[in-house]
């Protein structure tokens, strides 16, 4: 597609239409302005000195130039120069700043919002016979860790679960009408639970996670065997799952384990909450919620 004199192409034409007189305006009320190549030297102080206190003292009384120096900054800190290029450049600038006030501008408007546009084509005229590199795309910005919740003062102990199964799980069938396949899956990581051997049996039991997403014992005995290895903060995962498809046999058991590794987790508010529900009501683990709470208020660990 051919430029037109006044460099702008045709999508430029298309995108600014109806702009013209806003920045035609923007054109003659900065047509004087140093180019944007001597505003770059001169915030580096590399201009000749009479040319640096003439742009220098330009931007101390120009909004607009520091603006267009500011986002010129922004925009170009993703592109790399070999130092010959920059070498080149500069010399360059140096070179042409005399009487560059009195050549005519041409803007290519990048972004106009509010009536102001802001240009940086000036630029182009001293880098577009550089050699090509490539931009580097930095890394997004690592977020800042949260910080950690502070150790709780008082630790809630919780025992080991017993085994136990779900009437779902003793009533899967495979293909024959004795053959439950579900049972004889999850049997070698539940003799892992059962010997201690809570490394053996998270391995295990993550792996049967991705074959019975929905199962309770799979969800319910990864979490135990993560939290009697200490690992609180990766039973949290398989007990949110295992909320939702806990049923009335491991319900209060789920909502029991989900309160203790809060609690250790230092999330003191949220832990007394699930203590309390659980506590509140006839069930299997009101006993275990009733004294759990008496100890942390005992000790003031809960506000």
């Amino acid at each position: 597609m051919s430029t037109p004199h006044d460099d702008w192409d045709q999508d430029e034409r298309q995108g600014f239409a109806g702009l013209e007189p806003q920045l035609e305006a923007i054109r003659r009320r900065h047509r004087h302005d140093p180019t944007l190549p001597e505003l770059r030297a001169a915030h580096a102080e590399l201009l000749p000195p009479a040319a640096q206190a003439r742009v220098t003292a330009h931007l101390d009384e120009s909004a607009w130039s520091r603006a267009l120096l500011a986002g010129l900054d922004e925009g170009l800190a993703q592109v790399e120069l070999d130092p010959a290029t920059e070498e080149r450049i500069l010399a360059r600038v140096r070179a042409g700043h005399r009487g560059s006030a009195d050549r005519p501008r041409r803007w290519k408007g990048t972004l106009l919002l509010g009536g102001l546009a802001v240009a940086a084509s000036a630029l182009v005229a001293v880098v577009a016979d550089a050699p090509r590199v490539p931009a580097t795309v930095a890394a997004p910005p690592a977020a800042a860790p949260a910080p950690a919740a502070p150790a709780p003062a008082v630790r809630l102990a919780f025992a080991k679960p017993p085994v136990k199964l779900s009437p779902d799980a003793l009533t899967w069938r495979g293909a024959a009408a004795t053959d439950n396949v579900f049972l004889r899956d999850l049997a070698p990581a539940i003799e892992a639970y059962r010997a201690d051997a809570y490394a053996d049996a998270d391995e295990r039991l993550t792996a049967l996670a991705l074959r019975y997403p929905t199962a309770i014992e799979v969800l319910f005995y990864l979490a135990a065997s993560r939290m009697l290895r200490g690992d609180f903060a990766g039973a949290e995962a398989p007990l949110a799952a295992a909320a939702g498809v806990a049923g009335a046999t491991f319900a209060d058991d789920v909502a029991w384990l989900s309160a203790v590794t809060r609690q250790r987790l230092g999330r003191a508010a949220e832990a007394r909450s699930a203590l309390a529900a659980l506590c509140g009501k006839a069930g299997p683990r009101a006993a275990d919620a009733c004294a759990a709470l008496a100890t942390l208020d005992s000790t003031g660990a809960v506000p």
